[in-house]
């Protein structure tokens, strides 16, 4: 067999084992050598139309959240984490997230405190300048019934959130409380004794305060007991998971005497947070679940600080 030969049966294997990609109606072929798999992702990307994000969500990993008095609290998150993509790149490479992931808990623990050396490693390894990650978890907390002072544990909602955008960090902390609402107009207008403070009765509803808040600098940020006590208090009343007899007459009074629309729970909210030096940007979402309504109501308030001064940012975000 001469040379010729060979040749000719080395192209014949070659495009025997060839993958054809079509895009748009465009056809090319992606030899493989019979043994290498193709990798999908490096087909030509003709649309031109660039991804914001892309990558994984809900990934269910441990989290270490440290706690204000003291050491730190294991608990389970579920973890997003994405990337920009350009728009000449067909798709991500979904099995490196997972890799970036647990490559750095080898070393460290995934915390608030190791969020942005996360981001950085996964940035170099996706090769973009906007990467994105959040960690979803519920955060346990100690409380005691209101007049009985019976101890018992709570839980709160919690989110961190990091981002590195063109080299720059931003964390933010999530924080989604349950209040009591109770409604000025209604009781007002049952008010049969208004120097007594006397009524019928107002109605009350559970109320979401959901409040994000990030810092200068961008770590360690608010302790979390701290961003759910500003919320709670901003409240006609708190939640309690246990309340004997007592404790829910004190809860009862204590909502009708201290009545609020969403508009003042949202505001309360907001003037604690101008009152803390080293926040620079808060978002404040209060969700009412109406009682005497088919329907829900809601305020959106978003502050931002620049030069010691306070703005409103971002009125018809949603």
């Amino acid at each position: 067999m001469d040379q010729q030969e060979i040749n000719n049966q080395k192209e014949s294997k070659l495009e025997i084992n060839s993958i054809t990609s079509c895009d748009e109606g465009i056809c090319e072929p992606f030899p493989t050598n019979g043994n290498q798999l193709v990798d999908v992702h490096k087909y030509p990307e003709r649309r031109g139309i660039r991804i914001n994000r892309v990558g994984v969500s809900d990934v269910k990993f441990p989290l270490i959240v440290k706690q204000k008095i003291g050491g730190q609290q294991e608990v389970h998150a579920a973890i997003g984490m994405y990337g920009s993509l350009l728009k000449n790149v067909k798709g991500t490479n979904m099995s490196r997230f997972i890799e970036e992931l647990l490559s750095n808990w080898k070393t460290d623990p995934i915390s608030g405190d190791t969020f942005e050396k996360l981001l950085r490693s996964l940035a170099r390894k996706l090769g973009s300048d906007d990467v994105y990650i959040d960690a979803e978890f519920d955060y346990f907390m100690p409380k005691s019934t209101p007049a009985t002072k019976k101890p018992h544990i709570t839980s709160h909602n919690c989110r961190f959130i990091g981002q590195i955008l063109k080299s720059k960090f931003y964390f933010t902390t999530e924080t989604n409380v349950l209040v009591a609402s109770y409604c000025p107009c209604s009781k007002e207008m049952s008010l049969v004794d208004k120097e007594k403070n006397i009524g019928r009765g107002a109605h009350a509803q559970r109320g979401l305060v959901s409040l994000q808040v990030r810092t200068s600098p961008p770590q360690p940020g608010l302790w979390l007991e701290d961003q759910i006590d500003i919320c709670e208090k901003a409240g006609s009343a708190e939640l309690y998971p246990l309340l004997k007899r007592p404790d829910e007459k004190w809860v009862t009074e204590q909502g009708y005497g201290n009545p609020k629309y969403v508009e003042d729970i949202a505001r309360d909210v907001m003037v604690k947070i101008k009152q803390m030096d080293k926040v620079q940007w808060a978002r404040c979402r209060v969700k009412n679940f109406e009682s005497i309504h088919p329907h829900n109501v809601q305020c959106i308030i978003e502050i931002s600080k620049k030069g010691g001064r306070w703005y409103q940012t971002n009125r018809g975000k949603m």
